[in-house]
């Protein structure tokens, strides 16, 4: 559609941004799942299944465990099989939010309900710094908001896309902005200045939480083959030509089920 709209040399120029990009967010994914799985492996308190089946593995090394599980998964072409680990990851997510909520009005710090929202009105308006605050924000704007490679496989898994596709992402966009916006002024007027990039680390790892990161990070295991899938195609297009790889998508059925339309 790009080569016929704007030109071959433009259409290369849209695919390098586009693989850019989903590169870049898969990345996300792995770091994710690398820094959960560390302090799940570094925490000798809560004695969680991860530290004692690999105590003290660094977060490098997670990483690439990651990298390569989720290697193998790329390959697959039938989304339909990640129905159930999808369901499982809108679960995962939901309890995520919840429980960093419950354990930050009851727990740490602990000063209720009415406390938390009054402390939002306390919060600063602006950064001390613009230039250092827009740098360590725009990796995680970035991978909210930058998606648009999610879109090929969003209209493939669609059976009337034209009347569909449109009001579907401007009402997940419009969800998923105000739960972020929401979540996030909620966990920084528990947290302040201490809140971690990933809110996750500002919890303990108990036995429920330790569970709870376990089921994100396979959320995110199984969630990475269909955001890599705009740029495993290009990758495909350039080395093996479109046709081949037109020809191997074919025999795939896209399915794509609500959790990866919401992402």
């Amino acid at each position: 559609l790009t080569e016929l709209a704007l030109g071959g040399s433009i259409s290369k120029v849209v695919f390098a941004l586009t693989l850019a990009a989903s590169l870049g967010v898969c990345s996300t994914y792995i770091v994710f799942v690398g820094q959960t799985l560390a302090s799940l492996s570094a925490d000798e308190v809560s004695n969680n299944i991860v530290h004692s089946i690999a105590p003290n593995v660094d977060e490098r090394t997670w990483e690439i465990i990651t990298a390569g599980t989720v290697y193998p998964l790329s390959l697959i072409r039938n989304y339909g099989v990640f129905a159930f680990t999808s369901a499982l990851g809108v679960t995962a997510v939901l309890g995520g939010i919840a429980t960093t909520l419950v354990y930050g009005v009851f727990v740490d710090p602990g000063l209720g309900i009415f406390e938390a929202l009054s402390a939002v009105t306390e919060l600063k308006m602006w950064p001390d710094s613009i230039a250092d605050a827009f740098g360590g924000s725009f990796g995680t704007i970035a991978y909210l908001f930058c998606v648009n490679f999610l879109t090929f496989p969003i209209i493939n898994s669609m059976k009337n896309a034209e009347e569909e596709y449109s009001g579907a992402v401007s009402s997940a966009v419009a969800v998923i902005w105000v739960v972020n916006i929401v979540f996030a002024l909620i966990c920084l007027s528990f947290y302040g200045e201490s809140t971690q990039d990933l809110v996750l680390q500002n919890l303990d790892n108990g036995p429920y939480l330790s569970a709870l990161k376990i089921l994100l990070c396979i959320d995110l295991l199984f969630t990475f083959p269909v955001v890599f899938s705009s740029g495993r195609q290009i990758l495909e297009n350039s080395i093996l030509g479109e046709t081949n790889n037109n020809l191997l998508d074919t025999n795939g059925v896209v399915e794509i089920d609500e959790e990866n339309e919401l992402s």
